[in-house]
């Protein structure tokens, strides 16, 4: 780790609340970009915050609406970025939600500074330990290479869901 110092935990509290944020696959990454999804859990009585599961794959819209519907969350919110394409799949991931009795809260996130920019807005948080990782998955190998990885699709969804909680 050159720019980011995550710090483990061993086990999370039973008393989380969830949220949820999800990048889309639509920018120009190497070998294409990945879905990002990240979950994050605060604890009701010590605010601490954990990042329960992470996800980077490529996937298709419906793939990806399948794979959020499955969870085995219930989330407090559910961000999505909301670019083009991004605030149609909202429309139709909030449609499919009702109807499958999911009633998921999902709401679009605007972007309004560049990505790098709010990655590195989460330097604090991660080195200070206001967020404690599994250690595991496409987020750690994204936190591992900062600046140089070749996708930011993940650690992009990490940044979404914090700055939902805050």
């Amino acid at each position: 780790f050159t720019y980011f110092q995550p710090r483990k935990y061993e086990y999370v509290p039973k008393d989380l609340k969830y949220f949820g944020a999800l990048d889309l696959a639509m920018g120009k990454a190497k070998k294409g970009s990945l879905i990002g999804i990240v979950v994050l859990g605060q604890s009701a009585s010590s605010g601490q915050v954990y990042e329960v599961m992470n996800i980077g794959e490529h996937l298709k819209p419906n793939d990806t609406i399948r794979r959020v519907f499955n969870l085995p969350f219930t989330f407090e919110r559910f961000v999505i970025e909301e670019v083009q394409f991004q605030s149609y799949f909202i429309q139709v991931i909030e449609e499919l939600s009702k109807k499958e009795g999911r009633y998921i809260p999902f709401e679009g996130i605007h972007q309004k500074r560049a990505k790098e920019e709010r990655i590195e807005s989460l330097e604090p948080a991660i080195n200070t330990g206001q967020i404690l990782f599994s250690g595991d998955g496409e987020l750690w190998d994204e936190m591992e290479e900062y600046p140089n990885a070749e996708n930011l699709d993940v650690i992009d969804a990490l940044e979404m869901a914090w700055r939902t909680i805050r």
